[in-house]
């Protein structure tokens, strides 16, 4: 009995050697002011993928790998402008905190023109992660689809003209923003939906 309780005692000074490991690491880190912003992220991403969250943005080949990897369908612009460039030059996904697709598209000239990005549940306030113009000049509410969404029109930081458009429909909330004038946010807005083929202009 005595020898089976010092095996049980040495497994479990055993297992705490890691955990105490860790622990000495973190307090160097921080007793050498190390632990800079990119250190914490790579920390805190490192652990969400240990625990199952991956919360990293991670980029696919193609709007058809998005569907597979999320397990639902993108919604896409039926009016789609000619001068965008087709297929989008990025598509990246997120799983965690909740699954989310961000589409990325180009103007012939390869400069960035419009970001379509759709998380796919509703109820949660991202008013702080909407990007928002440097300047902004106007403000209003539009009618997309069956609901309003909301428009906000200005300028970059280089006096290039930027819109963002945002709204909620159909257990999604979608955000629009790029360099496109209002009127084709809100054209391209209205057009949105489970398409399944290239959009054209």
């Amino acid at each position: 009995m005595g020898e089976r309780r010092i095996g049980q005692e040495n497994s479990a000074v055993l297992l705490a050697i890691p955990l105490l490991a860790a622990v000495a690491i973190v307090m160097i880190l921080l007793k050498s002011a190390a632990l800079t912003p990119v250190v914490i992220e790579a920390v805190a991403d490192r652990l969400s993928v240990a625990r199952g969250f991956d919360s990293r943005i991670v980029s696919l080949n193609s709007i058809k790998e998005a569907e597979s990897a999320l397990g639902t369908d993108v919604w896409l612009p039926v009016y789609f402008p000619e001068y965008l460039m087709w297929p989008p030059s990025n598509v990246g996904i997120q799983r965690y905190p909740e699954k989310s697709v961000t589409l990325t598209f180009r103007f012939s000239d390869q400069r960035e023109a419009l970001v379509l990005k759709q998380f796919l549940t509703t109820g949660v306030n991202r008013e702080g992660i909407i990007p928002q113009p440097v300047s902004v000049s106007r403000r209003s509410v539009v009618n997309v689809g069956s609901g309003n969404a909301m428009l906000v029109e200005g300028f970059d930081n280089l006096g290039n003209p930027r819109s963002v458009l945002y709204w909620a429909a159909q257990g999604r909330f979608i955000m629009m923003a790029g360099e496109l004038p209002a009127s084709e946010l809100v054209r391209m807005a209205h057009s949105l939906r489970s398409i399944g083929h290239t959009p054209s202009p």
